[in-house]
């Protein structure tokens, strides 16, 4: 499925394009190549790659509906990518703790639905990507308390205190 957020991206969450039978990569290149300024992101990636967005991106964008707890904001923040999410499980907690990112303003449902308006998730994110000395700290900060509290060796080990008493 090919999704336009805002002018200038695209998102892929699939891989192949079954009615012309084009494979996506093959169509981001295309896009991606230096003829336009439109880029496309492409889902299901195997791990290594994805690990690989991480680190060669500026700003890491997740407007889930529903979550308990994003795991994902701690990726991006151990990869110095600074983020930005709308206010899902405990999204704001991560951002806090992490000091990796922001949180864009959304409200949620009585189930616990969370629905950002697109304009304002595209302000959010147009009014950070222009503030470089922003996204640096997020991305510093980020890494280190990452590095610092939320390892699985860090993690382990206060589990253990926990289980210990």
């Amino acid at each position: 499925m090919l999704k336009r957020i805002f002018n200038d991206i695209l998102i892929f969450t699939g891989i192949k394009n079954i009615k012309n039978n084009r494979d996506w990569i093959d169509i981001a290149k295309e896009v991606n190549s230096d003829k336009t300024d439109r880029r496309i992101i492409i889902t299901n990636l195997k791990r290594e790659d994805l690990i690989q967005c991480f680190l060669n991106s500026d700003l890491f964008v997740f407007a889930s509906n529903i979550e308990y707890s994003p795991l994902v904001l701690f990726e991006s923040a151990a990869a110095g990518l600074p983020f930005i999410s709308v206010p899902v499980g405990n999204a704001t907690e991560i951002a806090e703790w992490t000091h990796g990112g922001t949180i864009c303003p959304a409200p949620s449902d009585k189930n616990g639905r969370t629905t950002v308006d697109p304009k304002v998730l595209a302000e959010h994110i147009s009014s950070l990507i222009k503030n470089n000395a922003l996204l640096a700290k997020y991305g510093k900060d980020g890494k280190n308390n990452w590095k610092n509290k939320f390892t699985w060796d860090h993690i382990s080990t206060e589990y253990e205190k926990v289980l210990l008493g």
